[in-house]
């Protein structure tokens, strides 16, 4: 029993001192200078974008977080946006973030200056913005489509789509025509300057997700896991698997 107690001593005795003091690390090891960890307190992420200053996302507690990268020269900011929760992708330019909150809010944040502007929509804001001809556009719950002036938040247009906007616009590399999938299960051709739908595809299931351009083809995926290829010359399925 001596015995046996003695062994069980040095084992937590081992224990402790590794949890004080961790493994050792060698002298050529410095990677502790550009990576490590961030105690997140468990809050939930937003979905992840780059910027200029690195990583960047919102969170449950209505936070903008951006996370330095080993090739910027940023630091860790903590930003409080909002009372409610941040899934949206964020969308910077000219040192100006714009995202939506799930209350429906959507915000224009000055990183030199503060607030710049707000816009209450009907309902939440999951997908992120583009910007394009001086216009912010922007899905939302309430199924709109809002074209903002990013200098004031006036509204340009909406566009109405008949059900709940989950993703991001899909802009053409003209800049002249995006589209987007709504919960309706149509893909819509939109007109950037006008607002105008210029076509639609029915899918015949909600499209969650955002649509996104390759070589001329607009891929999408559909609630019911269908992957649909659409031509945007002839605006056409393609194919569907």
């Amino acid at each position: 029993l001596i015995i046996l107690t003695a062994l069980l001593g040095v084992v937590f005795l081992a224990i402790f001192a590794v949890t004080e003091h961790g493994p050792s690390q060698s002298a050529d090891d410095h990677s502790t200078d550009n990576f490590g960890t961030i105690q997140l307190l468990t809050t939930d992420l937003g979905n992840l974008s780059t910027s200029k200053f690195g990583i960047i996302c919102g969170n449950s507690n209505g936070e903008i977080q951006i996370f330095a990268s080993a090739s910027k020269n940023t630091k860790c900011t903590t930003i409080k946006l909002s009372n409610n929760p941040i899934s949206a992708c964020i969308l910077e330019h000219n040192n100006i973030l714009y995202v939506g909150d799930e209350s429906g809010i959507f915000y224009a944040y000055d990183l030199n200056a503060g607030l710049k502007w707000s816009y209450q929509t009907g309902n939440k804001i999951m997908g992120a913005a583009v910007m394009v001809n001086d216009m912010i556009l922007v899905g939302s719950y309430d199924q709109k489509l809002y074209a903002i002036n990013p200098d004031d938040g006036q509204i340009v247009y909406t566009v109405s789509c008949g059900s709940y906007i989950n993703g991001t616009p899909a802009l053409s590399a003209s800049g002249d025509t995006i589209y987007l999938g709504s919960c309706d299960g149509m893909i819509r051709r939109i007109d950037t300057i006008s607002g105008e739908i210029t076509g639609q595809i029915e899918l015949s299931s909600p499209i969650p997700a955002s649509p996104i351009l390759y070589d001329n083809i607009l891929y999408a995926i559909t609630h019911n896991g269908t992957l649909v290829a659409i031509s945007t010359d002839r605006f056409e399925i393609l194919y569907q698997n």
